[in-house]
């Protein structure tokens, strides 16, 4: 498996989720279930949660759905 390149947006996006910034305890969770292979990866890692925000933001804003300057 290829070795992700570094993404300074992510890495951004991941210090600013994982401290809850612009969550609210009101939200209801969205949940998704992945694929086995996807679902063990996942698991694995020690901060998830950033992980997955960082990658959703990172294809929002490629599918022009979310402005770069939105949060």
């Amino acid at each position: 498996m290829a070795k992700r390149k570094h993404n300074p947006e992510a890495q951004a996006a991941k210090e600013s989720w994982s401290k809850g910034v612009g969550l609210s305890t009101h939200q209801q969770p969205i949940a998704v279930r992945f694929p086995p292979v996807i679902d063990a990866l996942l698991r694995a890692m020690s901060d998830r949660q950033a992980y997955i925000r960082a990658a959703v933001e990172r294809q929002l804003k490629d599918d022009g759905l979310l402005k770069q300057e939105e949060k």
